[in-house]
């Protein structure tokens, strides 16, 4: 550090020890020194992330990789694997959403991947929840679609949202019919997904949305997946 009080990884590698030692306070100040004056690299951000994650830092693993993927938006591996963290960590046993989020919220005030994860952390924990959740859900996703329409997270999770609506019977079952809010959705760049029982997981191979998808599609998808858990 007296060589090069400059150095990224030099800075994180303090921080680390200080989190290690117990000096939390002085940890965090680092860490947050590092991010935001020192611009470090993506690769040493996403490890710092798993370097946190590994260590049981939640709060910091969750900072890193949000810092990772605004500094990064148009790398799919990192939304991606930033997106599958925060959404376990928001669903674990014992926890509640808001303890995940409150505090992010506060940072990334306009972070697309965190409103995302908000809504679906929203529409899934628990389904029963959904119909007095649909106001805030749909909230964080348009807010999201009108400054990044082709932000493909926000398209899968509108569509987990109107296939779990369905599931509960909140729409009416029209076979062939075309789900009423999906034939505005903006299309654009999107990316195929799949749901997990931790998630869902983005491939790396961006696809074309196409237009407006037919009800029994979505529903259909979101059965072959359920079956596949």
């Amino acid at each position: 550090m007296t060589d090069n009080p400059q150095d990224p990884s030099a800075n994180l590698a303090l921080s680390y020890a200080l989190f290690n030692a117990g000096e939390l306070d002085q940890a965090q100040d680092v860490l947050i020194y590092t991010l935001e004056t020192l611009n470090p690299p993506a690769n040493l951000v996403v490890g710092a992330a798993e370097v946190m994650a590994a260590q049981g830092f939640t709060e910091e693993a969750i900072l890193f990789w949000l810092s990772a993927s605004e500094a990064n938006p148009n790398n799919p591996t990192i939304r991606n694997d930033a997106g599958q963290y925060i959404y376990r960590q928001a669903t674990a046993p014992g926890l509640q959403e808001q303890q995940i989020f409150q505090g992010m919220q506060e940072r990334f005030p306009e972070s697309p991947l965190l409103r995302v994860m908000m809504a679906q952390v929203l529409i899934t924990t628990p389904r029963g929840a959904l119909p007095i959740r649909q106001n805030q859900i749909t909230n964080l996703l348009d807010g999201v679609l009108a400054a990044n329409p082709d932000f493909a997270e926000a398209h899968l999770v509108y569509g987990n949202f109107y296939a779990i609506r369905q599931e509960t019977r909140m729409l009416p079952n029209k076979p062939g019919a075309l789900l009423p809010a999906l034939k505005t959705r903006p299309s654009g760049c999107c990316a195929k997904a799949v749901c997990s029982s931790i998630g869902w997981r983005l491939r790396r191979r961006p696809l074309a949305v196409p237009p407006s998808p037919p009800q029994n599609q979505l529903r259909k998808a979101h059965e072959n997946t359920h079956h596949r858990r």
